[in-house]
């Protein structure tokens, strides 16, 4: 009997410690590969996306393999045709965004100067600084800098490009079969902990995902039917662009804010520019957080805000603006690993008494 007990005791440790080791190679594996990262990450959220559409035409008898088809030759149709319809209109934003870049660098040279000559009036000494001639300075070896890292960033995107698809067909056709041999690692004492664990994250992560995604497509059409009325260059461009930062919480949407603002502040062809384009980001920010954010987002994923502050600044020291985008939903993870453990500990602990 205590032979029997014995061997089973070491199964199930050597269980656990497989299944430890599995997750602590795939974490190396994504930290040794910076390159797969973003493509396992962006696999991931079309998981979460599609899922739910899958799943309900294999109810409907439809094969999960037909399905994922169909998704991906619906995907590539909505594509094809966002770029065949917008293409033209960003193609010819930024067309008159590079004729009138001269424009915009000749004004902020002289507001530059004007403002250094201001501030540095009382200070003779300070004469011949030309700090405007440093910032420029540093301003062209920046750009010299990014421009030296598209080759990199290019074959990074074509990975993606190659990765993506593959990844999202896998876990979408093979999501069930992976839980189980996940499942399968798993000892039997554990099994309906991780189980719960996994159900969870999987049901919270999903409606993260697709909130956001709600979130991010209303505040990119507010931002760009506000330009749009109010006749403000770059309406596409801008409006893109305040939707797709405002995936970083709290940051977001001052960083989405920031080209439009700028733009008000450098074009002198318009006038009264700036009081409009501040108007149009704090509509669709107060929409956004009043009406948008607690509706679709808040209700998913309950944290106290300083905790999302922290796990934001954390991310963004550990992987850039990549690791404040997913800090939210890892801390979210964090939250109900912890909750599980807890209960789970409690409940045996009560138990015992």
């Amino acid at each position: 009997m205590k032979a029997a007990i014995k061997k089973l005791w070491h199964w199930e440790f050597t269980k656990l410690a497989f299944f430890l080791f599995v997750v602590l190679s795939a974490v190396l594996v994504f930290t040794l590969t910076p390159a797969l990262f973003p493509s396992a990450l962006i696999s991931v959220l079309l998981f979460f996306i599609f899922t739910p559409l899958i799943d309900a035409a294999e109810r409907k008898g439809i094969s999960r393999t037909s399905g994922i088809l169909g998704v991906f030759l619906m995907l590539a149709a909505g594509l094809a045709f966002s770029v065949s319809t917008l293409t033209p209109r960003v193609a010819q934003e930024v067309d008159a965004f590079q004729r009138g870049s001269s424009r915009y660098a000749t004004n902020v040279t002289e507001k530059l100067k004007l403002q250094e000559a201001r501030l540095l009036a009382p200070y003779p000494m300070f004469k011949n600084t030309d700090l405007t001639g440093k910032l420029f300075t540093w301003l062209q070896q920046s750009s010299d800098r990014f421009l030296a890292a598209m080759p990199n960033f290019a074959s990074q995107f074509l990975i993606c490009l190659l990765l993506v698809p593959f990844l999202t067909f896998i876990l979408l056709k093979d999501a069930h079969e992976i839980r189980r041999q996940i499942l399968k690692l798993v000892p039997n004492r554990h099994f309906e902990t991780v189980y719960s664990l996994i159900s969870r994250i999987l049901d919270e992560m999903g409606g993260f995902v697709a909130a956001r995604i709600i979130e991010a497509a209303l505040v990119t059409g507010i931002v760009t039917l506000g330009c749009l009325f109010m006749k403000v260059p770059y309406a596409f461009m801008l409006g893109v662009f305040a939707g797709a930062t405002n995936a970083i919480p709290y940051l977001g949407p001052v960083l989405g804010a920031l080209p439009g603002l700028l733009l008000a502040v450098l074009d002198p062809a318009v006038p009264n520019q700036l009081l409009w384009i501040t108007a149009i980001y704090t509509v669709a920010n107060v929409i956004d957080m009043a009406v948008i954010f607690p509706l679709v987002v808040a209700k998913i994923v309950d944290l106290h805000p300083v905790v999302v502050v922290t796990s934001v600044i954390l991310g963004s020291q550990l992987f850039g603006i990549v690791g404040m985008i997913v800090a939210v939903p890892i801390t979210s993870i964090l939250k109900i690993l912890i909750q599980e453990v807890y209960s789970r500990v409690y409940d045996h602990t009560e138990a015992l008494r």
